[in-house]
């Protein structure tokens, strides 16, 4: 991370001249890489897979490139459910103006009755027998049962016996294109259901203790500020400030939003069955999330928002506008750059230009973010007009270097269940480094077998720990009195924040490798790495070391500018 603010300095250490320089060489660096991928995108057209192409838009007059499975499926599965969506926000505000305490029922049947007619049975069926199984084992009221059971149900996603008893269960899915909603549904369920439960057992630890008289010393939830703030301040739910102290059993501690909830089972959202099969099968956010821990969602889904109806509905409408604006955008930018279907032609991959091959990457990494944005952040914008505050969409890469960054601020919901139910009860950051190096690989392994326990998978889970492990030494040195003395009383400001830039490269490059093989497999991740590595020469690697460079200033850069604007606005 860039060196903190000496007092009495300007915002940046750097002069603006040199900021100017890394800006014009990363804006010129980035459209280059972009032309060059579009100038290849024309020159192998004819030699790409003709499947990974479709008519595009009659005005363009070009092909689709439509081999990005992911958001070619959601971009027209959003179209069917957006009329359910409608449905559900009007239904919301009907119940809000007459009938506040039976909003609960009426979601449930509508939302069951929708995803019947959307997902089919099968889907349905399969989601609330899992949440089923893990209700009456969370009634025993421990929280190690639970997870074992979450993963043990985790597991029949990747059991070839249960795989060809779910396939059977579909009919007239050829292309699998059913069977990969279930999966995709199945695995956000099998996370919500978790978190309901969790928090169940954390809820009757809290009863039992007060209906025994056993007043204890309240446990602070290390948390505690990220789940009290989000409801208003949804920008702070990727905060990551600590308090002691925590048991290191998963779910042995008990945060202290539980007991806050303990106090208020008379609201209408509690731990009941019906409260976790609503949970899990909310509408707005069953498809493609984002995760919203139950703690906040029961909170949240309460509160009344009839007072606001007309600013909200506007201000909300906006934002449904704005997310349409980016999956056209999307869209449109799959007829000029092929850069999917490039990627899935290893023969081609081989042939282009270095610049071409990073552009390539870029391309990915950006569309990656966008696809998220919009799958994210369209139903969370549903979800809000029920008074919901989902977690954001994820930030623009183009200004995050640190991996520890690149986790808390791309899928936010994610990373808020990772952190509330297996970091913080593993210790945490106040319980020393071997506790959060133990924290932080039960999290990786949670991340690598929820995502399917490929090969691919692993390399990526493995750079991503590796590059965060590297971070975490890295600021434990700059403890190190030899090197504080060095940074504050040798070195200047400027030269620090270079310093710690130039340091950034190799775990920035190393980000963008394990990326590369979650993109596109082992395949795709190992050509990158020995076209750009392995077989580069000293000029190429020269071009590379000082683009990176730049772009990491210019991302140091960017994360001050946003952090005094945030400052400014707190303070009006």
């Amino acid at each position: 991370m860039g060196p903190k603010r000496r007092p009495g300095r300007p915002l940046s250490p750097l002069s603006w001249m040199e900021r100017f320089v890394y800006l014009i060489v990363t804006v010129a660096s980035v459209i280059f890489i972009c032309f060059s991928v579009y100038r290849d995108s024309l020159k192998y057209d004819g030699i790409l897979n003709l499947y990974d192409f479709a008519p595009g838009w009659g005005w363009l007059g070009r092909e689709q490139d439509i081999s990005n499975f992911e958001w070619h499926f959601w971009f027209l599965k959003f179209m069917a459910i957006s009329p359910w969506y409608l449905g559900h926000i009007a239904l919301g505000k009907i119940m809000e103006q007459h009938s506040l305490t039976s909003k609960k029922y009426v979601f449930l049947v509508y939302g069951l009755g929708a995803l019947l007619k959307l997902v089919g049975w099968q889907t349905v069926g399969l989601c609330v027998a899992h949440s089923t199984i893990m209700y009456i084992i969370s009634q025993i009221g421990l929280s190690v049962l639970v997870w074992i059971t979450s993963l043990v149900l985790l597991s029949t996603l990747n059991f070839e016996i249960c795989i060809t008893f779910m396939k059977g269960l579909l009919e007239d899915d050829e292309e699998e294109t059913w069977y990969y909603l279930l999966m995709f549904t199945l695995a956000l369920s099998n996370i919500r259901a978790t978190s309901f439960c969790l928090e169940a057992c954390w809820n009757r630890k809290v009863v039992g203790e007060e209906v025994a008289g056993h007043e204890k010393e309240e446990t602070i939830c290390p948390a505690e500020d990220l789940y009290h703030e989000i409801p208003k301040h949804s920008e702070h739910q990727g905060c990551t400030t600590d308090q002691p102290k925590f048991q290191s059993s998963i779910g042995a501690s008990v945060p202290r939003s539980s007991r806050v909830a303990a106090s208020s089972l008379s609201q209408p959202i509690a731990y009941s069955y019906t409260d976790m099969v609503f949970y899990v099968m909310y509408l707005p956010l069953f498809f493609t999330g984002p995760i919203l821990t139950y703690d906040l969602f029961k909170a949240q889904i309460n509160q009344s928002q009839a007072s606001e109806y007309k600013p909200r509905v506007v201000y909300l409408s906006l934002h449904l506008l704005r997310f349409l604006f980016w999956a056209l955008f999307n869209e449109m930018i799959l007829h000029f750059l092929y850069f999917n279907a490039i990627q899935n032609s290893l023969r081609v991959l081989k042939q282009v230009p270095l610049f071409t091959l990073a552009g390539l990457g870029f391309c990915h990494g950006q569309f990656f973010m966008l696809k998220y944005h919009v799958m994210f952040g369209y139903p969370g914008t549903v979800a809000k007009f029920d008074g919901l505050q989902p977690p954001d969409g994820p930030k623009c890469i183009s200004y995050i270097y640190l991996y520890s960054d690149m986790w808390k601020y791309f899928d936010r919901g994610l990373y808020s269940f990772l952190k509330r139910y297996i970091y913080i009860p593993c210790g945490g950051s106040k319980e020393g480094f071997h506790r959060q190096v133990i924290g932080s690989l039960l999290c990786f392994m949670y991340i690598f077998y929820w995502h399917g326990a490929e090969y691919y998978i692993l390399l990526f889970i493995l750079l991503n720990y590796v590059g965060i492990s590297l971070e975490r030494i890295g600021s434990l040195l700059c403890t190190i009195p030899t090197f504080k003395h060095l940074e504050t009383s040798v070195l200047s400001v400027a030269m620090v924040q270079r310093v710690h830039a130039f340091f950034s490269i190799p775990i920035f490059l190393m980000s963008c490798f394990s990326v590369f093989c979650f993109f596109g497999g082992k395949e795709v991740g190992y050509l990158f790495f020995s076209r750009l590595i392995i077989n580069g020469w000293w000029g190429s690697w020269a071009v590379l070391v000082v683009l990176v460079y730049c772009a990491i200033q210019n991302a140091i850069e960017t994360a001050r500018w946003l952090e005094q604007c945030a400052t400014h606005v707190k303070a009006s």
